[in-house]
């Protein structure tokens, strides 16, 4: 299970903002139930009540990818499960929900126009900074 830390930091990415209210609240039962808790507060019906109670389609986005970051650690551990899922998310393998304050739309939208862009086969500029 992707400690609340991993969770926030996905909501960062989407979202410019975390959701404890929302991972808390999933992860309630956790204490008790281990990994098994996932049998509670993680379904469909849980997130049409998250975004009622909430008043907020991101708060349901946040309780989404909560679940699919829960999935993805699973796959491949949770220390890799963050650069997992953007990867899945930039693949068009995840849906990618578009925040106007989510970091990684902001960094597509700015990065992209502003990069210098290299062949893969070029090797990589001299380092802009030297450490003595």
């Amino acid at each position: 299970m992707p400690a609340h830390g991993l969770h926030y930091l996905i909501d960062i990415l989407m979202f410019g903002r975390p959701y404890p209210k929302i991972h808390e609240a999933m992860d309630a039962a956790q204490a008790s139930l281990q990994s098994n808790h996932r049998m509670f507060f993680h379904d469909d019906l849980n997130l049409e009540k998250t975004i009622i109670l909430e008043n907020s389609i991101e708060a349901g986005w946040s309780f989404y990818y909560h679940v699919v970051l829960d999935g993805v650690s699973d796959e491949v551990g949770q220390q890799e499960s963050v650069p997992a899922m953007v990867n899945r998310l930039l693949n068009g393998q995840i849906p990618f929900y578009f925040s106007d304050r989510g970091l990684l739309v902001r960094i597509a939208a700015i990065g992209i126009r502003n990069a210098r862009i290299y062949p893969s086969s070029l090797v990589p500029p001299k380092l802009p900074y030297s450490f003595k």
